[in-house]
């Protein structure tokens, strides 16, 4: 009989192919990271095994997270389809966590969010749901617009921690992020820096850190932080241009207007990630800060033009 293969934190990943299994899971560490290239890994795991579920499964999520619904829609069909054809089969964790992930991307927060809160009250350790939490909860998206999502949010993955605080950095990541975001900056900053530890280019552990700076009133800490962190970062992950976005607000906030004027034009801006929908929160409240920390008017020489984000911010008016 052949043996399936365990993930770093000894759940069931249902594959026959080992490599496929590391691919996945090189994959799944770089997406709940916010690092460049899971859709690379998830892709070579099921060139490895077309059959790997889990696989097509997270390309879907990654996939949404890009916003790109009709590409999620297809990859989640392919894992319910690699799910019923696998010659490993499934496992019910697993086809729970496709189920949660589905729900989301068809727009059912609702449904996705009230799966998720039974899912990990059975599986703690299971950090995909976690993150997908995160998202409905923060983002409000998918209807669910939870207005308490703080503490509601913190709540949940209290019911996680005697299993993950020892050894599972993307649960310290999150559980650090709901901390500072209710207040416990300390605790955040703590549950960070271990998250940190166990994985030092994890940038949603990373994203706390500048927070924490930021409560703080330490700008100067936050971009000496900041700038040797990113410095180490692979630059074309999603997490850089935010990250880039917090550095340069701390050192609009030390009096360096050069320097925050240079990192918008080279990593902020939205030509640098090809006019993406994701930078307009950035790099709108970027100009509008530098109008504020400046004293300057929009037609100042020195401040960045506007051109190239209006387009992004019409459709929406």
């Amino acid at each position: 009989m052949s043996t399936l293969f365990k993930d770093r934190y000894g759940m069931t990943i249902s594959t026959l192919h080992p490599q496929a299994a590391e691919r996945w899971q090189e994959g799944l560490d770089r997406l709940l990271s916010q690092n460049a290239g899971p859709e690379t890994k998830f892709q070579e795991a099921i060139a490895l095994d077309g059959d790997l579920a889990m696989a097509h499964g997270c390309l879907a999520f990654w996939y949404m997270q890009r916003a790109r619904p009709e590409d999620a829609r297809a990859s989640m069909q392919r894992a319910f389809s690699s799910a019923a054809a696998g010659a490993a089969g499934i496992t019910r964790r697993e086809r729970q966590q496709l189920e949660a992930t589905h729900l989301w991307i068809q727009g059912e927060g609702l449904q996705a969010l009230a799966l998720l809160k039974a899912h990990l009250a059975e599986f703690p350790r299971d950090a995909l749901l976690m993150r997908l939490a995160h998202l409905l909860y923060n983002r409000g998206c998918s209807s669910v617009g939870e207005p308490n999502f703080p503490p509601v949010f913190l709540e949940l993955l209290h019911g996680s921690a005697p299993q993950c605080e020892d050894d599972n950095w993307a649960f310290l990541a999150e559980y650090a992020w709901a901390h500072h975001e209710t207040g416990a900056i300390d605790a955040a900053m703590r549950l960070a820096q271990r998250s940190l530890d166990l994985n030092p280019t994890n940038a949603v552990a990373v994203h706390s850190v500048a927070h924490v700076y930021f409560e703080r009133g330490d700008a100067a800490a936050g971009a000496d932080f900041l700038r040797t962190w990113l410095a180490g970062f692979d630059c074309p992950a999603s997490s850089y241009v935010h990250l880039s976005w917090h550095l340069a607000l701390f050192e609009l906030a030390l009096g360096q207007y050069q320097r925050a004027i240079e990192r918008y034009e080279q990593d902020i801006r939205p030509y640098v990630v090809a006019k993406s929908i994701a930078t307009l929160p950035d790099s709108a409240s970027f100009l509008w800060r530098v109008q504020m920390y400046s004293g300057t008017r929009l037609s100042h020489p020195a401040a960045p033009p506007w051109e190239d984000v209006r387009p992004l911010a019409t459709p929406m008016a």
